[in-house]
């Protein structure tokens, strides 16, 4: 059995070793970062849920609008990286959730972080790997090209097929 020394009988080398580099301070704040997101994100999509059907999980209440029917695992992208959340979900139809979009992949961050990269020069191809190190994936070319997509308006018959300037992009409008 290993012996542990007193504080008075170490030097100070073995005191310094103990100590975390900053790489890992914030390595570890990063990933609880990630799973308190996690659950904070499940947890809403879980009151959501509860609150539309008026009643909570294994209860039977006289007010009840529905019931549950499972639900599946969902991969968001967010500024913390790539987060896998439950989705729960009953079994009529029931409107579109307001914590998360009902196609919604991307965080609305994220998709500004894309569209920056892509807006000051970075090919499509490229801002994958630019930004692979900020969000701990990487961003296809095709999700590249399609981030830009709101900023586009087509209105060729008011500038008859000419370029047009449209929030910070340039497009042709034929």
């Amino acid at each position: 059995m290993a012996r542990v020394k007193a504080l008075t009988d170490r030097t100070i080398a073995e005191r310094f070793a103990e100590i975390k580099t900053e790489e890992e301070v914030w390595g570890d704040i990063g990933a609880e970062t990630k799973r308190l997101a996690q659950r904070i994100l499940g947890s809403a999509l879980e009151d959501e849920l509860q609150h539309r059907l008026q009643a909570g999980r294994y209860k039977r209440t006289e007010v009840r609008q529905g019931y549950r029917n499972g639900g599946y695992w969902r991969s968001v992208a967010s500024r913390w990286g790539v987060l896998d959340i439950f989705q729960p979900r009953a079994r009529t139809a029931q409107l579109p959730s307001t914590v998360l979009g009902r196609f919604q992949r991307r965080e609305a961050e994220v998709d500004t972080l894309i569209r920056q990269a892509f807006l000051r020069g970075v090919s499509t191809r490229q801002v994958g790997a630019v930004l692979a190190p900020v969000l701990g994936w990487q961003p296809s070319a095709q999700t590249v090209s399609r981030s830009p997509k709101p900023w586009i308006r087509k209105s060729s018959a008011t500038t008859g097929g000419a370029w047009m300037m449209t929030g910070c992009i340039c497009c042709w409008t034929g």
